[in-house]
C-alpha cells in the first residue's frame, strides 16, 4: 500500500463507484502507482458487478487517473496518477481552536474556583515487605512500530507533460503498450538534455531503412526501446551528397561483406547496428590473420 497515493487520492470528488474503485487501486498499488489487479478481484474489493466496475475504470481511465497496460495478456497493470485529475477537489480540513472550547468562541475563558482540598497532600504509601515484588512493566513488551520516511516521501507521477514522456511518445512511431512505456520512462526520469538526445536518436532511427522496412514491422516497442538505451545506437548512413555510399563502414558495405562471409543479415531485435558492424569487422580480421 502506498500511503501517498492514498492520500491524494481521498481528496478527488467523482461518482461514488468510481470513487471506490480508485482507492481499492490506489490501497494495492506500490510506492510508484502500480497495482495488477484483476477484474474479479476489483469487484470482491468493492462489492460491484463486473459490468459497474469496467465502467468506473473506463471513467478513470478517460480521467487520466489510471493508465491502464493490457500488452502483458494477463492481468492489466494500472497506473495509479492522482496528480492528472482536473475536476473538483473537496476542500482540506482546516482545525479550528475554538472547537475544543466548552463556552463561545469570542468568550473569556472561566478559571477554575478555589478549593482548600487542592492544597492538600496526598498521604504516601508505605511499601508492604510482606508482598512479593512486582513483576515487569506490561508496557516494555510493546513493539513500537517506526514510519519508513522514505516510502511516505516518494513523489508522486508528474502533471500533465512535466516528464518529458508526451514529446518522446509523439515522436516515437510504434504507438503500442503506452502505460509499458511511461513506467519505463519514470524509471529512467532522464534529465533535459537526455530527453532531446533520445528524441532526436527517434527521430533519426525512424527515417533508417531499418525502421521503415516492411511498413515499420520491425521497429521495437517503446518501453523495450528505452529499457535497452537504444538511442545510443549508431544509425547506419546512406550515400554522400553525389548519392554515392562511403565505403568500408556504410551499411550496404557491411552487410555486403557479411553476406560475403555467411553472416545473416542485420536485424534491429538482435542488437544495435555498432554491435554487429564490430562483430563483421572482427571475422574479416580474423579472417585474414588465417
Amino acid at each position: 500500500m502506498s500511503f501517498m497515493i492514498s492520500t491524494a487520492c481521498v481528496r478527488l470528488k467523482m461518482p461514488g463507484v468510481a470513487k471506490n474503485v480508485l482507492m481499492q487501486l490506489a490501497e494495492i498499488a506500490n510506492d510508484h502507482g502500480f497495482a495488477f489487479p484483476s477484474i474479479d478481484y476489483l469487484c470482491m474489493r468493492t462489492c460491484w458487478g463486473r459490468s459497474a466496475v469496467i465502467e468506473a475504470l473506463k471513467y478513470l481511465e478517460e480521467k487520466k487517473v489510471i493508465w491502464p497496460d493490457r500488452a502483458s495478456g494477463r492481468n492489466t497493470t494500472y497506473w495509479v496518477t492522482p496528480a492528472n485529475w482536473e475536476g473538483e477537489i473537496y476542500p482540506e480540513k482546516d482545525t479550528d481552536p475554538s472547537a475544543t472550547r466548552t463556552g463561545p468562541p469570542a468568550g473569556r475563558v472561566r478559571q477554575t474556583d478555589y478549593h482548600p482540598s487542592a492544597s492538600r497532600t496526598p498521604p504516601v504509601r508505605q511499601t508492604d515487605p510482606t508482598r512479593p515484588p512486582a513483576g515487569p512493566d506490561p508496557s516494555a513488551s510493546r513493539t513500537l512500530v517506526s514510519i519508513n520516511t522514505i516510502e511516505l516521501n516518494t513523489p508522486l507521477p508528474p502533471k500533465g507533460d512535466a516528464s518529458g514522456f508526451d514529446d518522446f511518445w509523439k515522436t516515437f512511431p510504434k504507438k503500442s503498450a503506452e502505460a509499458r512505456a511511461r513506467r519505463q520512462w519514470a524509471e529512467l526520469a532522464p534529465d533535459a538534455a537526455l530527453r532531446l538526445r533520445i528524441v532526436d536518436a527517434v527521430r533519426a532511427q525512424a527515417a533508417s531503412d531499418a525502421w521503415q522496412r516492411d511498413g515499420g514491422r520491425w521497429v521495437p516497442l517503446a518501453s523495450s526501446w528505452l529499457r535497452d538505451q537504444r538511442w545510443q545506437d549508431e544509425v547506419a548512413e546512406g550515400g554522400d551528397a553525389n548519392g554515392a555510399a562511403s565505403d568500408g563502414d556504410s551499411r550496404a558495405s557491411v552487410e555486403r561483406t557479411a553476406a560475403q562471409l555467411g553472416i545473416a543479415a542485420w536485424d534491429s531485435l538482435d542488437g544495435p547496428w555498432h554491435v554487429y558492424k564490430a562483430r563483421v569487422h572482427a571475422e574479416v580480421a580474423r579472417q585474414a590473420r588465417a
